[in-house]
């Protein structure tokens, strides 16, 4: 619904560029107006963060039931209404299920994610998460996809959040901390901890990341 507006345009200047083209018209001021607006549109997506986001855990079949059926029977009973008292009336049932829906499901205080062939532990109290990360293999390309497709969807699903608050790495390897110290602005995670863990994998003592770079 946000990006409907810039993509009916954005499709309609393509539509227009391309018509012209083929009749070979002149198309010098449909092609400036399609530059800006496409400048304007990535500067908008790239303005975004994703602490904008509203995440919603997975709760079950049974809410996500109910809330089909209480959709149709909306759509049933305002059939002979206006257009926008429709679109009204179904944007504000559809927030009211997705805030409700952080209520349907107990957020468990821990929970793991199996990654790389080893289980990464997710830690949760007083509404922040703890990522308690193994020594896992990872590459300066890799460790943005590996944490926004592969981690953070878990959170999501499990917690109805995407930030973690505190990172810890266990044994790290020096190459890792330097991955993790670099992609802080991007991952938005507000501290890094080292934790050197027993053979029974206890945590036996935790540092700060170090403020510099580690050659």
């Amino acid at each position: 619904m946000i990006f409907l507006p810039f993509l009916s345009v954005f499709l309609t200047l393509s539509f227009i560029m391309f018509f012209t083209e083929l009749i070979a018209i002149p198309n010098n001021l449909v092609n400036i107006i399609f530059v800006q607006f496409s400048a304007i549109w990535l500067k908008l997506l790239n303005y975004g963060s994703s602490n904008w986001f509203i995440s919603v855990p997975y709760v079950g079949i049974v809410p996500l039931f109910l809330f089909i059926l209480c959709s149709l029977l909306l759509f049933y009973s305002i059939k002979t209404k206006p257009i926008l008292f429709r679109i009204t009336a179904s944007s504000l049932m559809l927030t009211i299920f997705l805030f409700s829906f952080k209520y349907f499901k107990k957020i468990p205080q821990e929970a793991h994610i199996q990654t790389k062939n080893q289980s990464l532990m997710v830690r949760y109290k007083n509404k922040k998460l703890t990522l308690i990360i193994p020594r896992i293999r990872l590459s300066k390309n890799n460790l943005p996809a590996w944490y926004f497709y592969e981690i953070q969807p878990e959170l999501v699903k499990k917690f109805g959040m995407t930030q973690a608050e505190t990172i810890i790495l266990l044994n790290p390897t020096k190459h890792l901390l330097n991955l993790f110290n670099n992609h802080q602005p991007l991952i938005e995670f507000k501290q890094l901890l080292i934790a050197k863990s027993s053979p029974k994998n206890k945590i036996t003592s935790l540092t700060t990341k170090p403020k510099q770079k580690i050659s």
